[in-house]
């Protein structure tokens, strides 16, 4: 993954979605920064380059503590510079 190229779009503090992800052994260690949106912008429009073949197996979204986590997710892969969705 290139974590320095990860952006989001509508993220209330600019940068931290490259702070959030973490490897699966770090999964659980909340010590660190959380994405949330800008006020008036519920979603969160996160990409994440990779720099080769990847099988990724699993995807885990762990919420705020206080109940609060997203409704939907939707994923798309293979997408190419100039490629539309």
């Amino acid at each position: 993954m290139l974590l320095a190229q990860v952006r989001c779009l509508n993220e209330a503090v600019s940068g931290s979605c490259q702070k959030v992800l973490k490897p699966w052994d770090k999964r659980l260690d909340f010590s660190g920064h959380s994405l949330t949106s800008d006020d008036g912008y519920p979603e969160l429009l996160l990409h994440v380059p990779f720099d080769g073949a990847v099988k990724l197996k699993a995807i885990c979204i762990i919420g705020a503590g206080e109940g609060k986590s997203p409704a939907k997710l939707k994923v798309w892969w293979g997408l190419l510079p100039g490629r539309p969705l």
